[in-house]
This record gives structure tokens, C-alpha cells and sequence, in this order.
């Protein structure tokens, strides 16, 4: 039976097409998560969880 593959994991793919892609998804990703430090998401998340904790066990 012939197996059939999309772009990123293609047999007939261009040689590095699955590195390049896999380059550009972590490059994305970091940029996303450095976006994020910057806005202070670390700091709502963080505020958010301990508030559901705290409501949780009936401290809140």
C-alpha cells in the first residue's frame, strides 16, 4: 500500500522543507512567549491560579 505524507513530512519533499518548517514553528513560538513576558502574562496567570486555589479550599 503507498503511503501518502503532507508537506512537512513528504517523501517527494524538498530536502531541509521539515527543518525549515520546524525552524519557523520555534521561532514563532518563542516570539509568543517572549510576547507575553513582556505584557506581564506570567504575573495575571500566576495572580488568576492562586485566586481559584484560595476559592477552593475556602480560604477566599
Amino acid at each position: 500500500m503507498k503511503e501518502e505524507h503532507d508537506a512537512a513530512g513528504s517523501k517527494n519533499a524538498r530536502p531541509g522543507m521539515r527543518k525549515l518548517l520546524t525552524l519557523i514553528l520555534l521561532l514563532l513560538s518563542v516570539a509568543a512567549f517572549i510576547f507575553g513576558i513582556v505584557r506581564g502574562e506570567p504575573k495575571t496567570v500566576y495572580r488568576k491560579g492562586a485566586n481559584i486555589c484560595m476559592e477552593c479550599i475556602g480560604l477566599g
